[in-house]
């Protein structure tokens, strides 16, 4: 398990030598996962907080392309479960969809789904909701995060559940 400085993402650079003395970011932001900020394909929650927002993240981001094959295969194994998962009535009203860049031609089998699961072509499988910045201030703030990340567990299992299989097995062909 990552400790709590293996999740908290660095907030200034070094500004000694260069002439920009601006900040790095103007936002604190870490990654709640077992791997911390080092691993950014394992699903965890990534919290983000400025001036102006507070936004919630999780889903798999920067993965390998073994990783991306791992994930594409347990959607293409379990298109089922991965479509009933994204269509879940309050993962839809807490995230939304799925959001990452899309290949515009990926490999077989997993072309074959493109139709009906367009999300198969995705390189990353992220989600994120925002919250008003007042809601810091509350006494059930953290009960607020937990209720939201609640709504994208069964979602972040499938995504560990293909992440984990690499290495398992490779993809079938058709």
């Amino acid at each position: 398990m990552a400790s709590p400085k293996e999740c908290i993402f660095r907030l200034n650079r070094d500004v000694r030598f260069s002439e920009d003395k601006s900040p790095y970011k103007t936002f604190v932001s870490a990654l709640i996962s077992s791997f911390g900020r080092q691993n950014r394909a394992y699903p965890g929650l990534y919290i983000q907080i400025s001036a102006k927002e507070v936004r919630l993240y999780s889903g798999s981001h920067d993965l390998t392309t073994e990783q991306l094959k791992s994930v594409r295969q347990k959607i293409h194994d379990e298109p089922e479960r991965f479509e009933k998962l994204i269509y879940d009535r309050e993962f839809m009203k807490v995230f939304g969809e799925i959001r990452g860049e899309r290949n515009k031609k990926i490999p077989r089998p997993f072309s074959e789904l493109i139709d009906e699961i367009p999300q198969i072509a995705n390189k990353e499988f992220y989600y994120f909701t925002e919250l008003p910045v007042e809601m810091i201030l509350q006494a059930k703030f953290k009960n607020i995060i937990l209720e939201r990340y609640s709504a994208c567990r069964e979602l972040n299992m499938f995504l560990k559940e293909g992440l984990t299989e690499i290495g398992s097995r490779s993809p079938k062909r058709l």
